[in-house]
């Protein structure tokens, strides 16, 4: 015999694990539409350099400095330096580093502090365009969950171009042009 009272509990605990998912899968689906938009439209800002900004306002300090330049006018030894310093194997690798994420994750479980590093320049995009700079498992997740769609659709010039026009280079400095300056 079945225990119908077990049996209720839990087809509602898996329509609600179902529910959650779907949530998170229409959630997720936005940030597709972006990466589409964004494989031909450039963005014009992100909501890390919104955030700068009301915070350098916060402060009485100058606004943020940025302005969108072309991939063709970015200068190449800029692009080389950027690839060298922080990610030698940018063209050779899909997006994700699973050994550098597993090395970050496993010093983040022995210590009390979040350990840098695990990130490709694709990763970095990603959270720079789309995602906070909060320092959570959380927002590296939709990381490496938006990730490797950002390498689908977009190749890899467009994600250096976007890459460079939204780096912060100094404290309000954003992207390849305004740092040059």
């Amino acid at each position: 015999m079945f225990n119908r009272s077990k049996t209720n509990k839990y087809s509602w605990t898996a329509k609600l694990f179902l529910c959650a998912l779907l949530a998170f899968f229409l959630f997720e689906l936005q940030y597709v539409g972006r990466i589409l938009l964004f494989d031909f439209v450039n963005p014009s800002s992100s909501p890390y350099i919104r955030a700068e900004q009301e915070r350098l306002m916060e402060e009485g300090k100058h606004s943020i400095r940025y302005q969108w330049v072309d991939y063709d006018q970015i200068s190449p030894y800029l692009i080389r330096a950027v690839v060298a310093a922080e990610d030698a194997d940018f063209m050779h690798h899909h997006g994700l580093r699973w050994d550098a994420i597993k090395t970050a994750a496993e010093r983040n479980l022995l210590s009390d502090k979040r350990a840098p590093g695990g990130s490709t320049l694709t990763q970095q995009t990603v959270k720079n365009l789309f995602l906070s700079h909060d320092r959570s498992y959380f927002r590296k997740a939709q990381e490496i969950i938006l990730t490797p769609i950002v390498e689908a659709i977009w190749d890899k010039k467009r994600i250096l171009e976007i890459y460079l026009n939204i780096a912060e280079f100094g404290n309000g400095i954003f992207g390849a042009q305004a740092a040059s300056r």
